[in-house]
């Protein structure tokens, strides 16, 4: 078993963190942009079809397009309702910018030649506010999976 310190501990649990946040704001970004793009392309279809009065002779089938079109709009504004991939994609990046700014912090007190005085209490209140902005996270995540409920 390796020995890390808990400068070093520090470090690494904030940049592991941001590194599965960073995944996840990419992963909840990209699957907001799709669905919204979907409900577009379903609302413009339905909207096309059921204007179109030159196929009169394709009414049945034109009916049933709107109906099957109408049924999949449904299908993803309630996936995106009870998912919510904006709220979770705004959370990540909200955290991320956080842990980002915490990084940050360390880094430039660790720059500091006297560092080595007081690296104990700045890795300790580093580590605290670690835990601060995960429970925050957790507390605002767990809400959000309530609110779909």
């Amino acid at each position: 078993m390796s020995t890390v310190n808990q400068f070093d501990y520090v470090q690494q649990e904030i940049s592991a963190r941001i590194n599965r946040l960073d995944q996840s704001v990419v992963w909840y970004r990209k699957t907001h942009f799709r669905g919204q793009m979907a409900v577009v392309v379903l609302s413009a279809a339905i909207t096309i079809l059921s204007g179109l009065k030159s196929l009169h002779m394709l009414g049945d089938v034109l009916s049933d397009a709107v109906l099957v079109l109408g049924a999949l709009l449904s299908v993803v504004s309630t996936w995106g309702a009870f998912f919510s991939p904006k709220e979770s994609w705004h959370l990540n990046a909200a955290t991320y910018g956080r842990l980002r700014a915490l990084q940050a912090r360390l880094e430039f007190r660790a720059c500091d030649p006297n560092f080595g005085q007081y690296e104990d209490k700045v890795v300790a209140e580093t580590f605290d506010e670690y835990q601060r902005i995960l429970a925050e996270f957790n507390d605002e995540w767990r809400s959000l999976r309530g609110k779909s409920k």
